[in-house]
């Protein structure tokens, strides 16, 4: 399915990655379920709260997460992280459109819309035409404001196997202070336009 043309023209950059749940149809399929609902351990259903920074705060912040001043992807024993991706327009508008959950061996796992659930090594792998880029990263203490200490995957072995493959307005959740000299929160430097996704993968 992801060596097909179109698919590796929305994703020009995923050249390493491990697929590890089959795809499940869209919003309408029995048992289907998207990016977002993956990162908050939900896999039955779709979960999409908005296209906008603030509906992602609000969405995320009511699992325990804060919106990092930075974008640090490092791996941390103490902390789940989540990558939240989006297309940033010219007069800086924000159109959220992914999201990526960390593993505790520091990769990353993407649900691609009605598609597959797959595992990669860096965030920007999934970046391009139907994502756009990396914007934000949420954390949250690894035990969570109630129940499972972090959302649930799929059961995989510890040190997975990376296979080879195909080549808003912000809103006013605070920057955690849990995490050392954090950054003020800053828009990024320069808009990047990207073109029509060449799939809907939400």
């Amino acid at each position: 399915m992801l060596a097909s043309p179109e698919w590796r023209s929305s994703f020009p950059q995923l050249s390493r990655y491990e697929v590890i749940g089959h795809a499940t149809g869209g919003s309408g399929t029995k048992g289907g379920y998207n990016c977002i609902a993956h990162t908050i351990g939900v896999h039955d259903r779709w979960v999409w709260p908005g296209a906008a920074v603030a509906d992602f705060d609000r969405l995320y912040g009511s699992s325990g997460y804060r919106r990092m001043a930075k974008l640090d992807y490092g791996v941390s024993a103490s902390y789940n992280k989540i990558v939240l991706y989006g297309k940033v327009y010219s007069g800086g508008r924000i159109e959220c459109t992914h999201g990526a959950l960390q593993s505790t061996n520091g990769t990353w796992t993407s649900k691609l819309g009605a598609g597959p659930l797959i595992r990669h090594t860096r965030p920007e792998m999934v970046g391009g035409p139907s994502y756009g880029r990396p914007i934000f990263v949420y954390v949250r203490n690894r035990r969570g404001p109630s129940g499972p200490s972090r959302p649930s995957t799929p059961s995989r072995p510890t040190r997975p196997r990376i296979a080879e493959g195909p080549g808003g307005t912000s809103g006013s959740v605070p920057v955690t202070s849990e995490l050392p000299a954090p950054t003020p929160v800053a828009g990024p430097s320069a808009p990047v336009v990207y073109p029509s996704a060449v799939i809907d993968v939400r």
